[in-house]
This record gives structure tokens, C-alpha cells and sequence, in this order.
């Protein structure tokens, strides 16, 4: 156990310091040292108690108010005041605080606590909200699970047209038994950008302009930073106006506006695009879509003979151009089965004409030959 909490200790360390949260803490009274103050809860106060489920003290240690809770000192020095909760059987605010915050600007919430009773049942489980909106990424729950030691949480969230945070620690353990904690040094400050830990819902990603060009399609989408680390970034694309199907997944993203070309465009057909976002705990956001058609007019055509073939026949491609720009041919049947494939290095031309090594029985195939800027699809009966 000491090895995987010093684990911790170093990733979040490695974590702020990739924050930059430097700004001044706006919590007031984070660390209790003014007592029972600064800050609204559901639950009740009581300066010498804490026999009650619902019941709050504001102690230097936990058997001050209950026997059975710890003795352990506070966070900040090890001699000052902390809060110490006898947990409610229900879903309760535990402690909230309303700040002002600055538009458009990241900022770190972050507090300790400990399981304050080792002996009386359930583990204590939060989650936190910002004005009014419960965090979604799993982030934000958390269970406190380490008896009489403390142990840290921070999590992200980036203020956009927001000007004030009403911020609340909730208690989702509903059990009586138990579900007895502590918590201090809580602290919220502004950052250069988010960290990893994003707790509130997430922008969804929007695809801004498409275009065609070069027989391309370019792509111009924005994410909101929050999807820098909490989410994969997919291109999807459909042609037959019902199934999208993912083309790319994309790296080396920014926040703000991104770009990605699709090089391999069905070309005469109106090509439907989408932006797909997937965060940790599997959850999708789509942006809207945009659609366009990309015309090209073939220099050199592609023929695969004879077309119908009896099932004896040589299936024969010509090709007018350059044989050296085919990348590879594909053969598949009506189910999608590729039935055979070839690259380039392995092809045989002679006078811009190639024997395809395949021998076929009766039904439709679909001979797709890719070029290094298209693909052409032709049908093929035999019978």
C-alpha cells in the first residue's frame, strides 16, 4: 500500500506542476483554521458532537467529537482545525461556496480527506458540482478510502461565459453505518490550462467548414480544451446517408480549431462528414455535419474484362496511365469478404494490361483498384 500511494503522490504532483495553477486560492476558510465559517452545507452543526447521522464539528481530531473516530491531526499542520462529517443516509451537500471566476479561464478544485473510522462500516463517496451541474466524467467520484490518513483530489474546469462558481462537495453514500469522514485544505485557483482530471461536461466538438479540393477533402473542426485529455477525436463519414463509419482517429490536437484531409473521397457522390468524440468512461458526443461532393473527371480509365466472364475466363485490367500510380487491387464478394489482394511490387503489366491471378465461380464481385489519390470501384458478374 506505501508503494502505490507514493505512486500517487508523484503523478499528482507531476499533474500541478503541468497545471500551473498559480493563482490565489479563492476558497475561504479552506483549511478551518476560522472555525465554523465561510462556507453553506445541508448538514448540522454541532461544536462538541458528531454521535449523529447528519452532523458536522469543526475539530483538531476526530475522537474530539466521537470515540470511535481517529485521532489523527489536521492536514495543514497537524494541530489545527478540520471538518469532520458523520455522513447523512442520503445524497447531501457537505460543503459548498460561491466565487467569483473569470471568463473563458481553467481553474483546479482540489481538497483532502480521510475515512475518519476504521471500524464502522461503509467508505465514504463523493462527487462535486459547479453551479448547480453535477460532474459526468469519473473523475469526479471518488470514495475515501484510506482510514486516518489523508488523501488528495483535484479536479479541472474551465469557466467559459461563466462569472461566478457555486462549487459543492456531495456525499453519494446513502448507508448509515459508516460513511464517516474529514476533509480540509480545500483550494480552488486558476491555471495556464486544464490538467487531466476534466470533471463537468465537455464541450462537443464542431466541424466549421469542409471543403474540396485537389481531389481532397479538407475538414476545419474546433474542441474545446477540455477534450485535449479526456477524449479520442474520430473523423467519421458516410456516403449512403445512414451509416457513418470512422476513417480516421486524430492525434496532435490543439484547442481551438483543428484540420484533417481525406484523401480517399468517393468521388460523384455526396460524402456526409462528422466529428466523434470518446471520453474515458466510454461516453460519445458528435458534432454536427457537413456534407460535400467531390467531381473528378478520370485522364486514364480503369477496365476489368471481360465483364460479364464466364467463370473459366482470364479477368484481364487495363489500365491507360501510369501502372506504377495503382497502389493495390482488392477483390470481395457480395458479403465483403476479401477473396483476393494484391500491392503493386507484386503486379505484371504488359502493354498497360495485367492478368489477375484470381480464379472466380458464379456471383457479383467488387474489384476496388486504390490509386495514390482515389479508388475505382467496378462490379463484376460471373457466371
Amino acid at each position: 500500500m506505501r508503494t502505490v500511494l507514493f505512486i500517487f503522490g508523484i503523478l499528482i504532483l507531476e499533474f500541478n506542476i503541468f497545471a500551473q495553477c498559480g493563482g490565489a486560492n479563492l476558497v475561504v476558510n479552506g483549511n478551518f483554521s476560522a472555525g465554523n465559517t465561510g462556507f453553506s452545507t445541508s448538514y448540522t452543526y454541532s461544536a462538541t458532537s458528531c454521535y449523529v447521522e447528519g452532523q458536522y464539528s469543526i475539530a483538531t481530531s476526530g475522537s474530539a467529537v466521537h470515540t470511535a473516530f481517529c485521532t489523527t491531526g489536521d492536514h495543514t499542520s497537524g494541530s489545527g482545525n478540520y471538518m469532520i462529517v458523520n455522513g447523512a443516509p442520503s445524497i447531501t451537500n457537505v460543503w459548498c461556496q460561491n466565487m467569483a471566476v473569470t471568463t473563458n479561464t481553467w481553474y483546479r478544485f482540489s481538497f483532502w480527506g480521510m475515512n475518519v473510522c476504521a471500524s464502522c462500516g461503509d467508505s465514504p463517496q463523493f462527487s462535486i458540482s459547479v453551479n448547480g451541474t453535477p460532474a459526468s466524467n469519473p473523475c469526479a467520484t471518488f470514495v475515501f478510502n484510506t482510514t486516518c490518513s489523508w488523501k488528495y483530489y483535484e479536479v479541472y474546469w474551465n469557466s467559459m461565459a461563466n462569472t461566478s462558481a457555486n462549487i459543492c462537495i456531495t456525499n453519494l453514500n446513502t448507508y448509515a453505518g459508516g460513511n464517516d469522514f474529514a476533509l480540509d485544505d480545500i483550494e480552488f485557483r486558476s491555471c495556464t490550462t486544464g490538467g487531466p482530471c476534466v470533471a463537468f461536461p465537455l464541450e462537443a466538438p464542431v466541424l466549421e467548414y469542409i471543403k474540396s479540393e485537389q481531389n481532397q477533402v479538407q475538414l476545419g473542426f474546433w474542441i474545446d480544451e477540455s477534450l485535449l485529455y479526456n477524449s479520442q477525436i474520430i473523423i467519421e463519414k458516410n456516403t449512403n446517408s445512414s451509416v457513418f463509419e470512422e476513417i480516421s482517429s486524430v492525434n496532435d490536437l490543439k484547442s481551438g480549431i483543428n484540420s484533417f484531409t481525406d484523401k480517399y473521397p468517393v468521388f460523384n457522390q455526396e460524402m456526409h462528414y462528422r466529428i466523434k468524440s470518446v471520453d474515458k468512461d466510454g461516453n460519445v458526443q458528435y458534432s454536427n455535419i457537413k456534407s460535400t461532393i467531390v467531381k473528378k473527371q478520370e485522364t486514364h480509365s480503369v477496365l476489368i474484362y471481360p465483364n460479364p466472364a464466364q467463370y473459366t475466363d482470364a479477368i484481364m485490367l487495363k489500365y491507360e496511365g501510369n501502372t506504377e500510380q495503382i497502389l493495390n487491387i482488392t477483390i470481395t464478394d457480395i458479403s465483403g469478404k476479401v477473396l483476393y489482394y494484391q500491392e503493386n511490387r507484386q503486379m505484371v503489366f504488359e502493354n498497360n494490361q495485367m492478368r489477375i491471378p484470381v480464379q472466380l465461380s458464379s456471383g457479383c464481385y467488387s474489384i476496388s483498384i486504390r490509386f495514390s489519390d482515389r479508388i475505382s470501384t467496378q462490379k463484376l458478374l460471373v457466371y
